[in-house]
């Protein structure tokens, strides 16, 4: 069942919830490094994925592959935490696995993709503000009622979230379907940029 979710709820002070960007894949089907494109008031699509995390989260990890100059480059200049993910072909679960060492203290996680530059600050929030009421459970984000990103994680679901592998990893190990789902006028949750031709 779906809940309505005020965007503009205030979440409690100290939350401590970290952001995760996974910005490591090998982005086939756009043909090039599509983190690098320009976006509308970013200088770059990692850029947007990034500031909704950086407007709420008191720290946030970006995953990124090993030799990704430019990437470094970025985290450093917007003071993004890194960490690498050595292994690349294995999907997102891999990645997810690669920033747990680094927010292991934290009460929940916020994991958002780096293909996706339009989510609003006020979605990560009350992504945020749903798990305070609920804190056992994940909370995944909807939008005309189809399931998007980014998704809360809480930290009593870490353990599940070792060494797994592949794009669907995540989806096996989590219970998506007792997760609460968070309704909200985001569209940008569902929006990612898979070919050149998104740009349109």
């Amino acid at each position: 069942m779906d809940t309505a979710c005020d965007e503009a709820l205030p979440t409690a002070p100290a939350h401590g919830v970290v952001g995760v960007l996974l910005a490591a894949g090998h982005a086939r089907r756009f043909g090039s490094d599509k983190r690098r494109v320009p976006w509308p008031g970013h200088e770059s699509l990692m850029e947007a994925a990034l500031a909704p995390l950086q407007a709420v989260c008191p720290r946030v990890v970006a995953v990124l592959p090993p030799g990704d100059a430019w990437g470094l480059m970025r985290c450093r200049r917007l003071q993004v935490e890194v960490a690498w993910s050595f292994r690349r072909g294995d999907g997102l679960a891999a990645s997810l696995s690669a920033a747990l060492p680094l927010v292991r203290g934290a009460p929940a996680i916020v994991v958002a993709l780096a293909d996706m530059g339009d989510v609003r600050a006020a979605t990560v929030r009350a992504l945020i503000a749903a798990w305070q009421r609920q804190p056992g459970q994940p909370v995944l984000p909807v939008f005309g009622g189809q399931p998007g990103n980014p998704r809360l994680i809480p930290a009593v679901l870490y353990p599940r979230l070792e060494g797994l592998s592949g794009d669907d990893g995540v989806r096996r190990a989590l219970d998506w379907a007792a997760a609460q789902r968070c309704a909200l006028d985001d569209p940008g949750v569902l929006r990612d940029l898979d070919t050149p031709a998104g740009l349109g």
